[in-house]
């Protein structure tokens, strides 16, 4: 096709070029040739330029005809690989990757979503609260355990107010006298830019990717560690670096011996240089929790150059413990199914492949400071009989997730624009649905001008105006329903292509707006009066996991596995 389209484009050129001689050969000669030379000279190559474009004409026309079956053989093809490829495109699903990860490591059990039963569990025994900041926001969230223990991957939408800088600028001018060489005073005249900058709050906006664990070994201890600057030097650089720095710890051991502190020295300086926890809070706890064979497994992995190395936050507060890896911000835990579907078997089968081991990559080296203390391997979760009951269907986690999964103008005020963080709360329960109320929290900007004083090199004082934006804040409220669905993607697609489905969300919502994901569902709705029908949502929607899709699905997964083991062996 491109090469097509460049000899279209080619004969087209001549076509043009063949119009300019014309004009150009009548002009010439009619100011230097006789009447019956031109006459002759004309009509000769007049002829010659008419016969050439009527071949172009010919030519372009035969090359617009091979254009336009090209097209259409393309279209035709690429409809057909489309159609080869719906099969296949159908079967993939949410949670494909963790359910992967579970069948790589059977030691991990990862959850279809984050419900209710686990966050009480993380909550009432392990001391893991709701997100109630209105600054931070949940986008996308993955719990699982291991050996019983919770964990949690939370991605959060968060707001801060920061600065920004405002800059204006005037041209100034005036007239100096001078004298020259021969003694001569003359006027001079002088410009000069002054420039002004002035800094102003704004908000800024970032993503932020967090492991939560909980676990009940050493459950008095708190410490944190960030990554440590010294932990990819060369041995003999590195012994030189632990040497030095061991003498500030015993410094440190010493003054907090004289305060009553209770940091000791371990017998590990290259573990305490590198790894840290030095704010820890219970000695005993520590070293019970770092012995011997887990400080070896934490130096192999921070000075691993294979994959991230000492790239992770890890704080350790009672019996949670937060992971915060630089690898993890660039990772999409989401996994909507949506980027898996192409007309290209080579490609999608490369992708899917190279995605999953990505996503593996970047879970397991989340989860290896954890994995690599024995003591949390040894301690499984026992039964708890829970006296909280969580209001909700559905945690406020999801909510948040699923109302993130929607446009953010769906929510936000009309006057938005900034970033919008979206809350949620939970109103009422409506049998097995949620209702819960969005908040949209955003800024208009209004222009505003501040006129600053600058000295010029006149010696006199000029105001200089720099506009700049006042950040307004603007809170919006909008309704959604949310009802979990034992149903898959496939399934789902299906059921909600009916007449009677879109029917069914029009009269319940005026925008029509839903969402699904991960067996959950969700509904803008129009005003707080409104509810889903749960009854007819089921009559409509199948609430039965296909298996036999769901097997196909395995099988696929299992494949991916045996990439991700043999990756894992190496």
């Amino acid at each position: 096709m491109e090469k097509i389209n460049i000899k279209i484009g080619k004969y087209r050129f001549l076509k043009v070029l063949s119009i300019i001689l014309i004009c150009l050969i009548s002009l010439i000669g009619y100011s230097f040739l006789e009447a019956y030379a031109f006459i002759i000279t004309a009509a000769l190559l007049l002829f010659y330029i008419l016969f050439l474009r009527k071949k172009l004409n010919a030519v372009i026309k035969d090359s617009n005809t091979i254009k336009d079956n090209l097209t259409n053989k393309i279209k035709e093809v690429t409809e057909l690989t489309w159609r080869q490829m719906a099969p296949l495109n159908c079967l993939y699903d949410w949670n494909i990757p963790s359910t992967i990860v579970t069948q790589a490591v059977p030691l991990i059990q990862m959850d279809k979503y984050f419900d209710a039963d686990k966050f009480e569990k993380l909550h009432e025994k392990y001391g893991f609260n709701e997100n109630t900041d209105k600054d931070r926001s949940t986008v996308c969230v993955q719990s699982g355990s291991i050996l019983g223990n919770p964990f949690l991957i939370c991605k959060d939408h968060v707001k801060r107010m920061g600065t920004k800088a405002y800059s204006g600028s005037i041209i100034i001018s005036w007239t100096e006298f001078e004298t020259d060489s021969n003694g001569n005073r003359r006027a001079v005249r002088r410009t000069q830019t002054l420039t002004a900058t002035i800094y102003k709050p704004a908000p800024e906006y970032y993503y932020n990717t967090v492991l939560v664990y909980g676990n009940e070994a050493a459950p008095d201890l708190s410490f944190s560690r960030n990554p440590s600057e010294y932990s990819d030097l060369e041995e003999k650089k590195l012994e030189k670096t632990v040497r030095k720095k061991a003498k500030d710890l015993d410094d440190l051991a010493r003054d907090a011996l004289k305060e009553g502190k209770t940091y000791t020295r371990l017998g590990n300086d290259e573990f305490e240089v590198l790894f840290g926890g030095i704010d820890r809070d219970n000695e005993t706890q520590f070293r019970l929790l770092f012995t011997p064979l887990a400080q070896e497994n934490e130096l192999k992995l921070l000075k691993c150059d294979k994959y991230y190395g000492d790239d992770f936050t890890f704080i350790k507060s009672n019996c949670l413990n937060y992971i915060r890896s630089e690898h993890s911000q660039h990772q999409d835990y989401h996994a909507n199914p949506q980027i898996f579907i192409t007309n290209d078997y080579d490609v999608a089968e490369k992708f899917f492949i190279d995605y999953n081991v990505n996503y593996f990559k970047s879970f397991f080296f989340d989860m290896a400071p954890l994995l690599s203390i024995p003591l949390y391997q040894m301690h499984k979760d026992r039964d708890y009989i829970y006296n909280y009951h969580y209001p909700a269907n559905v945690t406020s986690f999801e909510h948040e997730t699923l109302a993130n999964s929607y446009n953010k103008n769906e929510f936000a005020h009309p006057d938005t624009n900034s970033g919008v963080i979206l809350k949620s709360s939970f109103i009422k329960k409506n049998g097995v649905s949620d209702k819960v109320k969005v908040y949209a929290y955003s800024y208009k900007t209004v222009e505003r001008t501040e006129l600053v004083s600058k000295m010029g090199q006149d010696g006199r004082l000029h105001t200089i105006p720099v506009k700049w934006d006042e950040y307004i804040p603007l809170v919006n409220e909008k309704y959604m329903e949310v009802k979990p669905t034992n149903t898959n993607r496939t399934q789902f697609n299906i059921d909600s292509s009916k007449v009677e489905f879109r029917d069914f969300v029009k009269g319940i919502s005026n925008n029509g707006k839903y969402s699904y994901q991960r067996g959950l569902f969700s509904l803008i709705l129009d005003d707080e009066f409104g509810n889903l029908d749960v009854n007819k949502f089921d009559s409509i929607i199948s609430n039965n996991d296909l298996k036999e899709e769901d097997n196909r699905i395995s099988e696929i997964n299992k494949e991916v596995s045996k990439v991700i083991n043999k990756y894992t062996k190496k």
